[in-house]
């Protein structure tokens, strides 16, 4: 009589945790961070008791961008951003770490179940993860979470600043900028309206001397914080040794700028001679945060902005033609960023010569007349 009543107490067990299929198993605990509980959760404690973020400025927090190697490396710097928003009334959090062991194009979403780390099992928010594929294209692919650290070292930390929180972890491929852009587009549409918080993982400079890669990292870093987007889309593109994560961090930031006017602040930088003493071939890491202040206005050109796009349109072409490369433009005009179909049309006295463009919003409206212009010339 006694089997029946264990039997009947194991179903109504599993129905009352649904999203107990598809755990991920944790596969670098012990490795990158510690493997028990306690000392997992005392390590994290540690860090964010020592990080001592700038006070936050006006503006919702939209996104972190955190490192992704081994705690003793990494830990203390990405306490930074995680103490900032620690005690944040976000509900979910979705995380865009890159591939570091398996190739694929687009993007892998994880679309149920949970992330297991020696805290216990982060839950999948299906809704929201659902409503990613749908809105992206992009679908689930296993074998990119199977191995992928990037996403799993930050779950620890979601874990112990967002208790209840529920996440989505999201594997970024080659990070062609389809890819980034398609992403981020789908975060602003599921996102806009909701307590979330995206967390771009990235390192920065890999190997390089510690001068050298101090300096690059600078860069970059001053990159990021005046949102010279289309100068890191290059460099992530052409593989340059910058930022592994380049893709999820460039989503992260096309996403608060769908939201309202945006200001990236860097919390905290260091590299791995803070902890190995080898100053030979180091990695470098970073934390910051993405606020979006007041919502971005009703879509208007200025008289000042069209005149601008027609002599961006102007100087595109003639750049290409006689030089056979493309004009370098940074813009933070919000109207420029927006994405918007646009047609470029060339004449020459009353004759058509040329006229191409871009019906859907597939680009910023200065890259899509800057792209049209020199598409219709050529």
């Amino acid at each position: 009589m006694k089997k029946p009543s264990v039997l009947l107490l194991a179903l109504c067990l599993v129905a009352s945790i649904p999203w107990a299929q598809g755990i991920r198993k944790a596969a670098v605990a012990g490795q990158f961070y510690e493997g028990t509980a306690a000392r997992l959760s005392a390590q994290i404690d540690g860090f964010l008791m020592d990080a001592t973020p700038k006070k936050s400025p006006a503006g919702r927090v939209r996104a972190l961008i955190v490192p992704h190697a081994g705690y003793v490396y990494s830990g203390p710097v990405a306490a930074f951003a995680y103490k900032l928003v620690q005690g944040g009334d976000f509900e979910t959090v979705v995380i865009i770490g890159p591939t570091h062991r398996y190739g694929f194009e687009g993007c892998s979403i994880y679309p149920k179940g949970g992330f297991e780390t020696p805290l216990g099992v982060a839950e999948v928010d299906n809704s929201i993860a659902q409503a990613l594929i749908k809105a992206s294209g992009f679908s689930f692919d296993p074998d990119a979470h199977k191995e992928e650290h990037s996403v799993e070292v930050q779950v620890p930390f979601v874990q112990k600043v967002f208790p209840k929180a529920k996440i989505v972890p999201i594997v970024m491929g080659y990070p062609d900028e389809q890819t980034i852009r398609v992403m981020a587009g789908a975060l602003a549409k599921v996102l806009k309206d909701k307590k979330a918080l995206v967390i771009a993982s990235t390192d920065m400079s890999h190997y390089l001397e510690k001068g050298k890669a101090n300096a690059l990292d600078a860069e970059t870093m001053e990159l990021i914080q005046n949102l010279k987007t289309n100068s890191i889309m290059r460099k992530v593109g052409r593989n340059e040794n910058v930022l592994c994560g380049g893709g999820p961090v460039l989503s992260a930031i096309f996403y608060a700028q769908k939201l309202g006017d945006v200001k990236v602040e860097i919390l905290k930088y260091a590299d791995s001679a803070q902890t190995t003493g080898d100053a030979s071939g180091v990695v470098g890491y970073m934390a910051a945060a993405a606020y979006s202040g007041q919502p971005l206005p009703e879509f208007r050109l200025s008289p000042e902005e069209k005149k601008g796009l027609l002599e961006l349109a102007r100087q595109a072409v003639e750049k290409f033609v006689r030089e056979r490369k493309v004009v370098d433009f940074e813009t933070t005009d919000p109207n420029f960023l927006a994405e918007r179909g646009a047609f470029v049309t060339l004449t020459r006295g009353d004759r058509l010569r040329g006229c191409i463009g871009f019906i859907e919003p597939v680009y910023p409206l200065h890259l899509a007349v800057l792209r049209a212009a020199i598409y219709a010339a050529t």
